[in-house]
């Protein structure tokens, strides 16, 4: 199930409908390894990860968010935001309210334009108001959450119609309990049975 959460903490049922999502363009073959010879990718693999063994199935959103989720508040500011997306090395930070419900979310991209800032290093601020400037002026409402049950496909089809690069995953009551991110969905892709992920 999906929910979008509104600034006042109020919910509201969402279906998702996948228009807008493109068919892959096909690409070049890709040339096979010949029978019989090395295989440098599974070699590479190998020593990397040591004996293989399959993974259980991966199936809902449940089963690759990371949990717990570090969040803040509206009312912390710009320059707090810009401190721990750095010091924890993350891209997505959900804002909460009262009890713990989702009420919005930014992103490293949200406050490097609203700074100027460049790509890399710390942004720019600018005026010290800059960086004391509550986050609830300029982060990202409504937001789309997931239940830890919706199914892995369809919150990776929502991610790419809505231009979405992280999906907050919450329980009924709209509480945080995990994030799920573009590069979870292909790290699952990579180590997590990639054959049966969209059963």
């Amino acid at each position: 199930m999906f929910w979008i959460w509104d600034v006042a903490g109020r919910s509201t049922p969402w279906t998702p409908g996948v228009r807008g999502v493109s068919p892959v363009a096909p690409t070049a073959p890709v040339r096979p390894v010949e029978p019989g010879g090395p295989d440098p990718w599974r070699r590479a693999l190998d020593r990397q990860q040591g004996p293989r063994t399959r993974p259980a199935r991966v199936k809902s959103a449940g089963d690759l968010m990371r949990a717990p989720v570090f969040s803040l508040t509206p009312a912390h500011s710009v320059a707090e935001a810009w401190t721990a997306l750095q010091e924890r090395g993350l891209r997505h930070l959900p804002l909460v309210g009262p009890q713990g419900r989702v009420v919005g979310i930014v992103s490293d991209r949200d406050l490097l334009r609203l700074t100027g800032g460049p790509l890399a290093g710390p942004p720019a601020m600018g005026p010290a108001e800059l960086g004391a400037q509550p986050l609830r002026a300029v982060m990202r409402a409504p937001v789309y959450t997931a239940s830890p049950d919706a199914p892995l496909r369809d919150v990776a089809e929502v991610m790419l119609d809505r231009h979405i690069g992280a999906m907050l995953i919450t329980d009924d009551a709209g509480a945080l309990i995990g994030i799920l991110t573009r590069s979870d969905i292909l790290r699952g892709l990579v180590h997590e049975a990639p054959l049966d992920l969209w059963i």
